[in-house]
């Protein structure tokens, strides 16, 4: 039996009443509480040709604490990653010991690509086109920088496509590096310009892996991360789904 391709999309700090699909009859007796005023269609549209969990609780519902047991399947005191990694935080990040979720599919054939926020790695002075140096945009000569990182290729646990980085919260300023290191910085607001790199893994518009063999897509989008003071680093538009469509659903 040809085994199932796998996608796993999951934005940070995405509220759960903030889905216009409670705004539904048949799904509004499913949650406790008062959904907000908001209009997500295309989320929407998803839910209604999917399988929507009325009880999904996170043990950690946190950045890092959450990616590391997503990883491991460890609750967050045995996966390694406790804290949201930071350099101040020594043992937050995810060790290059633990075998992980796609290690495992990795090694049973799959093809693994990972898109967006990683926020598992301590920053490290290992800029890849600027060796000895770090990737943080907020590092001062001099001191340790807290958050942004470039994961090795080493410490990608089976992942073969890599679009992503450490962790940056300038929405419409992103910056990823690939899997050969490249950095990009594409001026767009990063959850389109991640929806529009999957579209391209999905349909495998650049050739990054063999059409015969599963495969597994993780996105993980920062939006809508803080901050929250300013308007700037929103998305404003309301877009009809003008993605292409591939079996009939929206991406």
């Amino acid at each position: 039996m040809k085994r199932p391709n796998l996608l796993y999309v999951f934005p940070d700090q995405f509220r759960l009443m903030s889905l216009g699909i409670w705004q539904n009859p048949t799904y509004s007796a499913y949650l406790s509480g008062r959904p907000d005023p908001v209009t997500t269609p295309n989320l929407d549209a998803f839910a209604l040709t999917a399988t929507s969990y009325t009880n999904a609780v996170s043990n950690c519902p946190v950045c890092s604490p959450h990616r590391g047991s997503l990883m491991t399947g460890l609750y967050p005191n045995k996966s390694g990653v406790p804290l949201n990694c930071n350099s101040d935080r020594l043992c937050s990040d995810l060790p290059q010991s633990q075998t992980c979720f796609t290690d495992v599919l990795s090694h049973a054939g799959y093809h693994i690509g990972y898109i967006g926020k990683w926020h598992l790695d301590l920053p490290t002075a290992n800029d890849p086109e600027n060796p000895g140096h770090f990737v943080d945009a907020y590092f001062v000569e001099g001191e340790q920088p807290a958050w942004d990182s470039y994961t090795e290729p080493t410490r990608r646990h089976g992942i073969d496509y890599w679009y992503g980085y450490g962790t940056f919260d300038q929405h419409t300023n992103p910056h990823y590096y690939d899997s050969h290191g490249k950095r990009y910085e594409p001026k767009v607001w990063s959850a389109e310009h991640e929806a529009d790199k999957a579209i391209e893994y999905i349909t495998n518009q650049s050739g990054v892996r063999d059409d015969n063999q599963p495969f597994a897509l993780f996105v993980s989008m920062n939006p809508p991360h803080s901050p929250y003071n300013s308007l700037k680093d929103c998305e404003k538009r309301t877009l009809p789904c003008t993605k292409i469509k591939v079996h009939n659903r929206c991406w």
